[in-house]
Order: C-alpha cells, then structure tokens, then sequence
C-alpha cells in the first residue's frame, strides 16, 4: 500500500465546431430586419460516447432598425433634416453554447456587475435605442437594455448619450444607471461622462476642452439594506488643449484630478484620496519615412 498511484492522464482529443446562418430583409424604406442562429458542438472527449447530449447548444440573435423623416428641409446647403432612428436588439445563448472566440466587449462582465461565474446559465439580452437627429446641431440618444440569466440574476440599464456641436462649441457626454439582482447581491451601478471642448478658426482648429468622468457602484446585501465593502466611487475631471484630429503632427497637453472615496457606514467617506497629474503627448510624422511619438 502506497500513497501514489501509477497513472498518467492523458489529455483527451477534443472537439470544438461552430455552424452559423443569418439573413438580412429590407422593410419599406428605412427599415432593416437582421435574424441570426448559430449551433455550437463541444465535445470535450471523442474517444468517448459517454455525456454526449450536452454537446449541442443553440444561441440566436435578432435585429431591427429604421427611421422616421419628421422635418424636411431641402432649401438649405446643410442638413436640416430631422428625424428619428431607432433600433431593437434580441440575443439569446443556451447554457450549453460555447463560442470559438469572444464576441462581447471585454468589459461585459464589469457594465453588469456580474463578478466571478463558474457556471453557464441561459441569457437573454434586450436593448433598445431611441435616437433625436437634429438638423445640423447634433443628436439625443435614449438607450434601454437589459440582461437576465435564468432566475440567478436580473439587470436593468437606462441611458441618455449625447452630440451636439454649434459655432464651434461642442458638447458629448455619456450616462448609464444600471440596476441589478442576483443570488447574492442587488447593485446600482451610475455613470456620467462629458467632454466639452471649442474648436474654430480662431484656434486654428485646436481643441480647447474640459471633461469629466464618474463611477458609483453600490452594492447591497441582499435582503438587507446593507452596502457592502465591494462599493466604490471615484471622479476624474480634466483640462486640456490638443492639436485637431486631422493634424499631421500631434499634439495633446492635460491636467487631470482624480478623487476616490471608500467606504464608510452605509455611505461613502469624504475624499481621502487625490490625485494630480499632467500629461505631455505628441506625435511628429512629417519627417520622411519616420515618425516621433511621445
């Protein structure tokens, strides 16, 4: 008797397929109609019949989008027109899909505050956006979306995103208010971001800005109204001045504060941490054959 045994594991032959098909309708004159199905085949052991039935899995996705003309103006040089677009999206993935390579953005599991998952479960993902053109100003956006995984955790997330630009001055910002449940945790999740900026003549088309850039994340015990020691909030807030996008060389100088508050009670504490920082870069490519970063 011994405390080892004589055995070498093998690694087993593995096999990993994916087949895909979609098409594409046109409805009336603006709208569009995108329906996708996709069938993954895992098989974790070729060798082997045994477990087999939970090789296939099924994953679809549906799109729609369109617009509606609501002020015409073909007098004018520039575009006056208004109207509104709109776009609806359906996914869903069974908890036996397996994707040969990442399809979402890297930071999916971060925008839920979905954590650590060990276990694949069914998903559904809804999104829906509502957009404002304005003639030549710029645009609105009003975007809903929402993640569920079986009965283990429910997302919400409501957002207005924004671009408008007017004798010289310009104006984008991004927000989002998630609002989420899970097994353990229920989370409120808020984020704004705004970069105003001047850019004319008059600057030679330098951009003379400021923006600023927030995260709350709250998390509570769930069934209690307990926050937990995971919350965080941190603020960043910048001036700079930069060369224009279509500029040969480059060149970008900024002064940037960032505040961060940690937990305290059921709250946050004041900001007991601040940062200041300055940042020189540039890029010089009018040199033959050559290029300067810095």
């Amino acid at each position: 008797q011994g405390t080892y045994v004589p055995e070498i594991f093998l690694v087993t032959p593995k096999l990993q397929q994916m087949y895909t098909v979609g098409t594409d309708v046109r409805i009336g004159k603006s709208g569009k109609l995108s329906a996708e199905v996709a069938m993954s085949n895992t098989d974790l052991n070729t060798f082997s019949k045994k477990d087999d039935k939970d090789n296939l899995g099924f994953a679809a996705h549906v799109n729609y989008k369109g617009s509606v003309l609501t002020k015409s103006d073909s007098t004018s040089k520039q575009d006056k027109n208004q109207h509104f677009t709109y776009e609806v999206n359906y996914e869903f993935l069974q908890n036996r899909f397996n994707t040969i390579e990442r399809f979402r953005d890297v930071e999916f599991s971060r925008d839920w505050n979905l954590g650590t998952q060990t276990q694949q479960y069914n998903q559904h993902l809804v999104q829906a956006d509502r957009c404002y053109v304005g003639g030549g100003l710029g645009n609105l956006t009003y975007h809903f979306k929402s993640f569920i995984q079986d009965s283990v955790y429910h997302g919400f997330e409501n957002g207005l995103n924004g671009n408008f630009s007017k004798k010289g001055f310009n104006l984008i910002f991004t927000s989002s208010y998630l609002n989420s449940s899970s097994l353990i945790n229920s989370t409120n999740y808020i984020r704004p971001k705004a970069d105003f900026y001047y850019s004319s003549a008059k600057t030679k088309g330098w951009n003379i800005g400021a923006s600023f850039d927030y995260e709350i994340n709250m998390f509570k015990n769930k069934g209690s109204d307990t926050l937990t020691s995971a919350r965080y909030l941190w603020q960043n807030y910048t001036a700079y001045i930069t060369t224009a996008d279509t500029a040969k060389n480059k060149f970008r100088i900024e002064y940037v504060t960032r505040y961060e508050q940690r937990p305290q009670g059921n709250n946050f504490a004041s900001p007991d941490f601040m940062a200041h920082t300055v940042n020189l870069t540039g890029q010089v490519n009018t040199v033959k054959n050559q290029s300067l970063n810095y």
